[in-house]
């Protein structure tokens, strides 16, 4: 095979794709320091498999992934793929048929690592074996590096065999050898440690055989114990289908009973709804009634003060009128008796006048009795006058006193209509509040009915959630009885178990009673041995466990 070409992707500083082609005869690849002239040969090394970042001049495998520079961001992958010609068909028998073989590593920033030879992935171990079928090797004659000729000059015999080794393309064969005896190594390492876990299981057979056995009697008893477990459970289950479908039953009727009641309730509740409402009607006109009966209280109240009033200034009137008669009366026996003593006076005057042409002596005294008499006329006269006046202002203050007794009489008429419309509305108001008092007290009792009514309701309706309650807790009672019962029975069946086993096992027993028991009925005839006294001695309840 000869080199035909490499081409680097993300390697180191080839950054970019670059292919190098390498044609028949010598190839140099000449530059100045750091052009990466050492990176082309770390890119061959790293195609054919070399797993040593020390031998690529790196820290890590990671290093051989361009990281980026001050113009340039780092890559996330590095590829080298070198293609060889096989056009003489010197490769190894698998890839003989070949023109071209094509080998191709790619490592990525994670750490992953693909191989593929001729575009197909593979392992590094067949990249490996191709590499060492074809005599080429990343670390013998292949790459030769400075000071590499004057180290295998000096090499002892050993290693420049291993040069010639590579070289005939033994090192695949000799590696195979290598991995088949650590295989063998293995191998023989794990006999031994299947010999010694063989040795434990044999030791421990009988002690399994024994829990075999006791495996198989616990799985009959268990078996045993399953059927009766579902014989009880059956049981159980019967009785609580028929408990629980009698409570259903019983919850069924409740529930009807209680859904009736509720209907009856909501019927008295819309009934009372109704009756509120028309004893808030009712209220109100009562209420009205009440404000008009109160109005019309007043007005008589003051009806009746008016009457009393125009009653008595009627009374005083009358008094005074009485009195002014009386003084009228005493005013006209004055005045008759002053105009008799004036007739009298006149008749005295004609008199002297009829005496006075006769007797002119007399005349002084005549004249004197004239002038007496004239001036008692006048008194007589303005007397007159004052009583005719006064009688006036009497007559006067009469027809005023009539017309207002009559003016009080009308007053008193109106009151006494008015008073009279009171009382009858006083009257109406009455039967009004009367009838309002009587529906409300029937409202009262209609309600105090309703509220019996849901009173006894509530109590059927509690009596039916006790009831209910008390189905529920027989159900719960008799599934705690059950869960009881369960767990009596499987402290008993552990019980029965734990002795099982203790007279399986014998592990309480001495190992000269155990020897006994083995030997069965030679012990017996020989040592009188029947068997242990806990097995067939029989005890009352109370004190088995101290017995046992």
């Amino acid at each position: 095979m000869r080199l035909k070409s490499l081409e680097l992707n993300g390697f180191k500083s080839f950054v970019d794709r670059m292919s190098l082609e390498f044609r028949e005869g010598i190839t140099a690849v000449v530059g100045p320091n750091g052009c990466g002239k050492s990176n082309v040969v770390d890119a061959m090394r790293w195609v054919m498999g070399e797993q040593s970042p020390r031998r690529l001049r790196g820290k890590g495998m990671e290093d051989v992934i361009f990281a980026g520079s001050e113009g340039r961001a780092g890559v996330g992958m590095a590829e080298v793929v070198l293609t060889f010609d096989n056009s003489r068909g010197q490769a190894p028998p698998a890839f003989a048929a070949y023109a071209e073989i094509q080998v191709a590593r790619r490592l990525y920033r994670d750490g992953e690592s693909e191989y593929f030879l001729n575009r197909t992935a593979c392992r590094l171990r067949d990249l490996l074996d191709f590499f060492r079928d074809a005599g080429i090797g990343t670390r013998g004659y292949t790459i030769v590096e400075q000071g590499r000729i004057a180290e295998i000059v000096s090499a002892r015999a050993e290693d420049r065999r291993g040069l010639i080794e590579e070289a005939a393309g033994i090192g695949k064969y000799k590696a195979r050898r290598r991995e088949a005896e650590s295989k063998l190594e293995s191998t023989q390492q794990n006999l031994l440690r299947v010999n010694d876990v063989l040795g434990e299981i044999r030791r421990q057979i009988g002690s399994i055989e024994r829990q075999a056995r006791r495996a198989a009697s616990y799985k009959r008893m268990r078996e045993t114990l399953r059927v009766l477990e579902l014989s009880i459970a059956a049981e159980d289950r019967q009785e609580l289908a028929e408990a629980t479908q009698a409570a259903r039953r019983r919850r069924t009727e409740l529930e009807t009973e209680l859904s009736a009641l509720e209907t009856r309730q909501a019927e008295r509740e819309a009934a009372t709804t109704v009756q509120r409402v028309e004893l808030a009607e009712c209220e109100r006109a009562m209420s009205e009634g009440s404000d008009e009966l109160l109005v019309l209280r007043g007005e008589i109240k003051d009806a009746e003060g008016r009457i009393g009033y125009g009653r008595r200034e009627r009374e005083t009137l009358a008094e005074t009128i009485a009195a002014r008669r009386e003084e009228l009366a005493r005013l006209r026996v004055a005045l008759a008796a002053q105009d008799a003593e004036a007739a009298k006076t006149g008749d005295e005057l004609r008199a002297v006048e009829q005496a006075f042409a006769s007797e002119e002596t007399a005349v002084a005294a005549a004249e004197a009795a004239a002038g007496a008499a004239r001036e008692r006329l006048a008194v007589c006269e303005r007397e007159r006058d004052a009583a005719n006046a006064a009688l006036v202002e009497v007559l006067t203050g009469i027809a005023r006193a009539e017309d207002r007794i009559a003016h009080l009489e009308d007053r008193h008429a109106a009151l006494d209509s008015r008073m009279r419309s009171a009382e009858e509305g006083l009257a109406l108001g009455q039967n009004e509040a009367s009838r309002t008092e009587t529906e409300q007290r029937s409202l009262e009792e209609g309600l105090r009915n309703l509220l019996a009514e849901r009173d006894r309701l509530m109590g059927l309706v509690r009596k039916g959630l006790e009831s209910h309650e008390r189905a529920g807790g027989e159900a719960r009672g008799a599934a705690e009885r059950l869960r009881e019962s369960r767990e009596v029975r499987e402290v008993r069946r552990a019980r029965l178990a734990s002795l099982q086993e203790l007279g399986e096992s014998r592990e309480d027993l001495g190992a000269g009673i155990r020897h006994l028991l083995d030997e069965g009925e030679a012990a017996g005839r020989r040592y009188g041995v029947r068997a242990l006294l806990r097995d067939v001695i029989e005890v009352d309840r109370e004190v088995e466990q101290a017995v046992e």
